[in-house]
């Protein structure tokens, strides 16, 4: 009985611990979904890749309104990307802080048209209107449109990251209500890691409306998503499931890694600080590197554990997924990814190829989180 009262102290500890370690990775989970990623005086060696970015968003402009983008390589099936109603206001919100003045004030003028020709919150993918975006024969991009088209969590992120570069919330501030039970719609299905960046800028805009119940809401939510989403498995399939209908990869499915979906700095940062959590991508992205060695490269020419299809290429899309990865969570130096961001495959719009392109000028400045 003597020793009980040491007992119940050393217990009593153990649990303050705890609650103290659970206390520490909820506040760093806080400050994910509060600090914004800055990226300040970039190196000369981004000056080149500006200029690039600077023609790729000049011919949009001059170009307007485009119709997806389709892709169709060797004898394989054709895909049609680009088809998002919100992928233009996403790569341009990237582009923002690296083009002249002028550029920006057309970018702003060209994302309040676009937004009311087809808005970024639509249901509806991009239909048969718009300028091609490749040299194809008239009539062929029409052909195969994707019918239906699902939302998913980076459409609100999209929305935050216009908001936020460009400080133009003259469209997005009215649907306020509106993307409250989007996201709703979203959070019913299980939980991807785009689901987390959703939470993340719902938090954010809810504090630029001066939405105080509702912005702690949202922040309650990402904290919570994050503390599930340590468990890798669980979002990945969850991924899979909802990008192809099937848990795992399969003879045909390009092996795209669908976790890694628009991947952003927030997330790639909530990868990092989780130990566990980070090693289980990088065997997963393993996996995704050794069905496409080449993945870096403008239809790369190898992939799906063999050739599936006659001549099979990796998709647009798989730049995307992994470039990111590889620049946010590795931290490659700004030297190798410049190597990795290769040519558009699109003539006109290529949104993964210019999103790559900031990436790398982002590498070449000085980032903290504030």
């Amino acid at each position: 009985m003597k020793n009980r009262p040491c007992f119940v102290s050393s217990l009593f500890a153990v649990f303050a611990f705890v609650a103290a370690s659970v206390s520490v990775r909820c506040a760093d989970f806080n400050d994910i979904v509060r600090q914004t990623r800055q990226v300040e005086n970039p190196s000369p060696a981004a000056n080149e890749l500006i200029a690039r970015l600077e023609a790729e968003v000049s011919k949009i402009i001059k170009a307007g309104h485009l119709m997806p983008f389709r892709v169709q390589y060797g004898e394989g099936r054709a895909r049609n990307l680009y088809a998002e109603p919100w992928i233009m206001m996403f790569t341009l919100a990237r582009a923002y802080p690296y083009v002249a003045k002028e550029t920006q004030s057309a970018i702003t003028t060209y994302i309040r048209n676009e937004t009311q020709l087809h808005p970024p919150w639509s249901k509806t993918a991009l239909g048969p209107m718009g300028v091609y975006r490749q040299g194809d024969p008239k009539g062929v991009p029409e052909l195969g449109l994707p019918p239906k088209y699902k939302p998913t969590g980076t459409m609100l992120y999209a929305l935050w990251l216009y908001g936020h570069c460009s400080a133009d919330w003259s469209d997005i501030k009215p649907q306020w209500q509106s993307l409250q039970g989007i996201y709703a719609e979203l959070a019913a299905n299980p939980p991807t890691y785009e689901l987390i960046s959703a939470a993340i800028a719902m938090s954010r805009m809810a504090q630029i409306f001066s939405d105080a119940p509702v912005q702690q809401r949202f922040t309650d939510e990402a904290v919570k998503l994050m503390q599930t989403g340590t468990n890798f498995e669980t979002f990945r399939r969850n991924a899979h499931v909802a990008y192809s209908g099937k848990p795992n990869w399969y003879r045909g499915s390009d092996g795209i890694a669908f976790a890694l979906f628009y991947l952003t700095p927030e997330v790639a940062r909530y990868f990092n600080d989780q130990s566990e959590l980070k090693r289980a991508m990088e065997r997963y992205v393993e996996q995704a590197v050794a069905i496409w060695p080449l993945w870096w490269m403008a239809q790369a020419p190898v992939g799906d554990w063999g050739y599936f299809d006659e001549g099979s290429c990796a998709g647009p899309e798989t730049r995307m997924m992994l470039f990111n990865y590889f620049a946010w969570v590795r931290q490659a130096p700004a030297n190798e990814l410049r190597l990795l961001v290769d040519v558009p495959d699109a003539l006109i719009g290529d949104c993964y190829y210019m999103q790559n392109l900031v990436t790398v000028i982002e590498a070449c400045g000085q980032a903290t989180w504030r």
